[in-house]
């Protein structure tokens, strides 16, 4: 037995020296996946405070887009008041004119003034009715056109501002 005690010591020592090779190894691995885990979680974290800060900003965003169409519609239902009062003013203007023509056609009649008169003064007239409907259709699409513009400004300002 004697002549096999040096290869058991040495066969316990090789077993001894992998036990603990095996055993730091698993120490180590389980280390190193522990400190992989603790980055997970702080990347995990870093990612959602990211997340609520382009949230907040996205709110933030929405809420500015908000304000800018209301104020926006806002200033439409104004546009709409004037001009509906600017209309209420005209034909108040044209029924006067159409009263006064009335007026002159009885006058004209019984001084027998000549029918052509009366007609170039109609044609005038509806021209004249006809340029300022056109001229108001075409203002109120360009103060539409303006009011969505600025708003469109403010807005791209707003968020220009923001990045």
């Amino acid at each position: 037995m004697k002549a096999y005690l040096p290869f058991i010591i040495g066969g316990s020592a090789i077993a001894l020296v992998i036990a603990i090779y095996w055993a730091g190894h698993r120490a180590g691995a389980s280390s190193v996946q522990v400190k992989w885990e603790d980055e997970k979680v702080v990347h995990a974290n870093a990612l959602l405070a990211q997340e609520a800060a382009h949230r907040a900003r996205e709110r933030h965003l929405n809420e500015t887009m908000e304000a800018i169409q209301d104020e926006g519609r806002e200033k439409l239902t104004e546009l709409a008041g004037v001009l509906s009062g600017v209309a209420a003013e005209r034909d108040s203007l044209h029924t006067a004119l159409a009263d006064s023509r009335e007026r002159a056609s009885q006058d004209s009649t019984a001084t027998g003034s000549c029918a052509p008169i009366q007609s170039a003064a109609d044609l005038y007239s509806d021209l004249l009715r006809e340029l300022q409907g056109l001229a108001g259709d075409y203002a109120e699409s360009a103060d539409r056109s303006r009011l969505a513009g600025d708003a469109c400004e403010v807005a791209y300002e707003e968020v220009r501002g923001i990045e």
